[in-house]
């Protein structure tokens, strides 16, 4: 099944390689002005801040990570309506385990959401000054949250199928790939 007219003429714009050249254009833009979102952070910080420094970094940090997962380390092409995606980042191009950058992509995005739940368990905490059973439980909770963040993606992990080419076929059977794309 397709979603194009017959006559629909493929271009550069459809390819992965146009896709990544802007994902890496982007994230040119991007670190720099992330590095020194760090750095405001870490030393502009007013001292009346200081109780919510270490979240608010650890969440930049995590966001930073996505941003280079996403943009160099994977860039994950999405094949539509499917569940499916090439990658054509630079842990594809030295050979690293497609379903590890799957993992990987899972992870980081979860782990992200766990720093932003410590924003506002670090704000709870301070507000309302807390009892001294949550002031007691919140560190494991937040190591809890982090283990549960990573093991979330196992079972996606498992269920990526040990034959790729068989999966393949059956991927471009659904959403036939442009002609112009040479990678996947």
């Amino acid at each position: 099944m397709t979603y194009c007219s017959a006559s629909y003429q493929f271009s550069y714009l459809d390819t992965p390689e146009f896709y990544t050249t802007g994902l890496h254009i982007l994230s040119m833009i991007a670190i720099p002005i992330h590095l020194f979102g760090a750095y405001c952070i870490l030393f502009k910080t007013p001292e009346t801040m200081s109780s919510v420094k270490f979240t608010m970094f650890n969440f930049h940090m995590w966001i930073l990570l996505v941003d280079l997962v996403f943009t160099v380390l994977v860039s994950p092409f999405p094949l539509f309506p499917l569940f499916a995606a090439g990658v054509f980042g630079l842990l594809d191009g030295i050979g690293v385990n497609r379903t590890f950058q799957t993992f990987l992509q899972f992870g980081t995005v979860e782990t992200m959401y766990i720093g932003m739940i410590l924003i506002f368990e670090n704000r709870y905490l301070i507000i309302t000054d807390a009892n001294k059973y949550w002031k007691a439980i919140r560190k494991p909770w937040t190591v809890l949250n982090y283990i549960c963040a990573v093991s979330v993606g196992i079972p996606f992990y498992l269920m990526i199928p040990e034959n790729q080419e068989s999966s393949k076929s059956k991927v471009f059977e659904r959403s036939p790939r442009p002609r112009t794309c040479k990678h996947m």
